[in-house]
């Protein structure tokens, strides 16, 4: 207390103001601190909705893709991939490893898939070339059995009811085809395995149809049986083929789906992460606020008074005594003042006087 007395006035004053400085410049770097944190926090998140827009692109692509297979769609979603890639490079999010990894393993599912589905539309257009190919070989069927009952006609033949029923097998081929067609349309649309068993069961009926004709046709036609038959064996393997191919590609559309929500959930957390730090920073930023605040107040308050005490008293003193000297009382005591500011000063050469 003795070494702040002995201070001007000017100092303590001085020390005042500079207290107070201090503190307000504490108040105002911690309040810079916890704004410039947040801020950084904030920025991360929007990040993280940057990172899930690239994801959102890469999905839609994934479906346009499965639409058109179109290689430039295909590149899309690689470039989403790639994009998402380095927004997790840029943000340092957490889980970013997780996350690298996850976008990886759903871009190699999606190659996997793009890979089957074209498989798969290559063989679809197959199949239906090999489809039209029986549908054209049982037509030669049918011409031949026209032509067989024309030649007989012109040798002046009378038809025969078997004949007739042969021709009426010949055409009812044509018939049978156009319902196995009809089941690999309703398969090809909706890829259910009913509609695969309906498949099977209209070719079973198809093929009994052709073997029956066979027998009763013998020698004739033997050429145009043969080549239907082929044609039909070649078009039942192609779709079999088409078969496994979406097979595959519903197998590859599962994977990638299921990374993508690995991702997506992956995704999530990193932005539930997020939020919870930028809460704690909030709460950690006001609670800094508030003790720096009450520190401030504090000291400030106690600085004021510890100044005011060292200012007030010895001028109070000071007072009295003129008091008494201009009132002629020169009886008290002379006042040992220990303090060397002005106000101790003072003090003393009042006191002098008496």
């Amino acid at each position: 207390m003795s070494m702040f007395g002995n201070l001007s006035v000017g100092c303590k004053l001085s020390l005042g103001f500079g207290i107070v400085l201090l503190l307000t410049l504490g108040v105002a770097a911690t309040a810079f601190n916890s704004l410039n944190l947040l801020q950084k926090r904030s920025e991360i998140l929007r990040s993280e909705s940057a990172t899930q827009a690239h994801v959102l692109k890469a999905r839609i692509a994934e479906k346009t893709f499965a639409q058109d297979l179109a290689p430039a769609t295909a590149d899309m979603v690689r470039q989403a991939i790639d994009l998402l890639g380095l927004q997790l490079d840029s943000n340092g999010a957490p889980l970013t490893s997780n996350l690298r990894q996850a976008s990886s393993a759903y871009l190699q599912q999606f190659l996997h898939y793009a890979d089957a589905l074209r498989l798969s539309r290559d063989a679809r257009l197959r199949m239906q070339s090999r489809a039209a190919a029986a549908g054209d070989s049982f037509s030669a069927v049918i011409l031949d059995q026209i032509d067989s009952l024309a030649v007989a006609l012109d040798q002046g033949q009378t038809l025969e009811a078997g004949q007739l029923e042969l021709l009426e097998q010949a055409a009812a081929l044509r018939d049978k085809l156009a319902r196995v067609r009809d089941s690999e349309l309703y398969y090809s649309i909706e890829n259910e395995e009913q509609r695969r068993s309906d498949w099977e069961t209209n070719m079973s009926d198809v093929l009994s149809a052709i073997g029956n004709l066979s027998l009763r046709l013998g020698n004739q036609s033997e050429a145009s049986l043969q080549s239907a038959q082929t044609s039909l064996a070649d078009y039942r393997q192609a779709f079999e083929q088409f078969a496994a191919s979406r097979e595959q590609a519903a197998r590859g559309s599962q994977e990638m789906n299921v990374e993508s929500e690995r991702l997506t959930a992956l995704l999530a957390d990193s932005e539930l992460a997020q939020a919870e730090n930028i809460l704690a920073d909030s709460h950690h930023a006001y609670k800094q606020l508030g003790l720096i605040t009450l520190l401030a107040l504090g000291l400030g308050i106690g600085a004021g008074l510890l100044i005011r005490q060292l200012i007030l008293q010895p001028l109070r003193q000071t007072v009295v005594l003129a008091k008494r000297v201009a009132a002629g009382d020169l009886s008290a005591p002379p006042v040992l003042m220990e303090r060397r500011d002005e106000l101790g000063q003072l003090l003393a050469t009042v006191s002098g006087r008496l």
